[in-house]
């Protein structure tokens, strides 16, 4: 059977299981891993590449991965895939990146937050493709996206950042809509959590 370009519902998907290949045609995958399908053979075979590394390209078992709504943008000379992600993996992946740079400088300069901040974002990375890999239960789901709220609000204080004020949910209030006291209510009760966490992971 020939290879063929992949359809646009096929371009996206996320690894379901671990595989590694027995030589350099193949393209290692782990649980959790993000990957851009270029072309299929039948149901058996795909040739693509995970998302944050372009130049590694590969095939590997169609079966492996499990496909996710995306929007491809074909404008540029290289072909994307823009996946349609959970609201709590869109602000994780928007916050990986801010942090990037403090915590860069937080290193460089010695700061005693380095090292919980550090251990916090790696167990972020490990939440987000525990949840992007779709094996997850829908109860421990819900847990799952609580415990990334309060770890990234954590980590926010740590660096520094202002903190984002939430429902008892994880969900961000809207302030346009949430009257002034309930504002200030909130803010005080979860910055007072977030101290105690925070004395908590810098004794760690």
């Amino acid at each position: 059977m020939s290879w063929v370009v992949s359809r646009d519902k096929d371009k996206y998907g996320v690894a379901i299981q671990n595989y590694h290949g027995e030589d350099e045609m193949c393209l290692n995958l782990s649980v959790g891993d993000p990957v851009h399908v270029l072309e299929v053979c039948g149901m058996d075979w795909a040739y693509g590449y995970i998302t944050h590394n372009l130049d590694m390209k590969g095939i590997f078992p169609r079966a492996y991965i499990q496909s996710k709504e995306c929007k491809v943008d074909k404008s540029g000379p290289v072909e994307r895939v823009i996946p349609k992600l959970p609201p709590v993996i869109q602000e994780l992946t928007a916050a990986l990146r801010e942090w990037r740079m403090l915590l860069r400088h937080s290193f460089r300069d010695g700061r005693e937050n380095f090292k919980p901040a550090y251990d916090d974002i790696l167990e972020l990375i490990n939440l987000r493709k525990k949840i992007l890999s779709g094996k997850v239960p829908l109860d421990e789901l819900k847990r799952l996206k609580q415990k990334v709220t309060q770890k990234i609000d954590l980590v926010n204080r740590l660096l520094g950042l202002d903190l984002v004020v939430r429902d008892d949910h994880g969900n961000i209030l809207n302030t346009n809509i949430t009257s002034t006291t309930k504002l200030f209510r909130t803010h005080t009760k979860t910055d007072a959590l977030l101290a105690t966490a925070q004395r908590g992971a810098e004794g760690s």
